[in-house]
């Protein structure tokens, strides 16, 4: 069976969408402190565990909810991949992986759940990105 680890972050902030009219410095800062929460956030989950080697990976991400407009709620997997890509470098940063390029990660998968609860203007406890590294076989 193959082994998973499952991440579970806060939907990035909106300057991480490409779609963002923020100007770069803004962009930039959101997407450093994106990312450094998922390297955290990886830490604390691969707790002592034996990081992935070399070997083939796939990752799952799934968005869920939707927010005020200070977070991003994707709506297409394309800008939702881009806006979580400091996510995947956090992971790295932390030593999930050793490499985030092709060769190891082979499969990247998205999936957008807007079913999760939602009260307008408020961010809810269901908005979320779930974050699942497999080893592949």
């Amino acid at each position: 069976m193959p082994r998973e680890l499952l991440i579970t972050l806060a939907l990035p902030p909106a300057a991480c969408s490409p779609n963002s009219r923020a100007d770069w410095h803004e962009r930039h800062r959101a997407t450093q402190a994106f990312r450094t929460d998922a390297g955290w956030t990886a830490r604390e989950a691969l707790a002592g565990g034996e990081p992935f080697s070399a070997c083939a990976l796939a990752i799952r991400y799934v968005l869920c909810g939707k927010t005020p407009k200070a977070q991003y709620a994707p709506k297409d997997c394309d800008n939702g991949l881009a806006a979580v890509k400091a996510a995947q470098d956090g992971l790295r940063d932390a030593g999930v992986f050793s490499n985030d390029s092709h060769r190891q990660i082979r499969r990247v998968c998205c999936e957008i759940d807007r079913h999760a609860p939602h009260r307008k203007g408020v961010a809810c406890p269901g908005s979320r990105v779930e974050i699942t590294v497999i080893e592949a076989e």
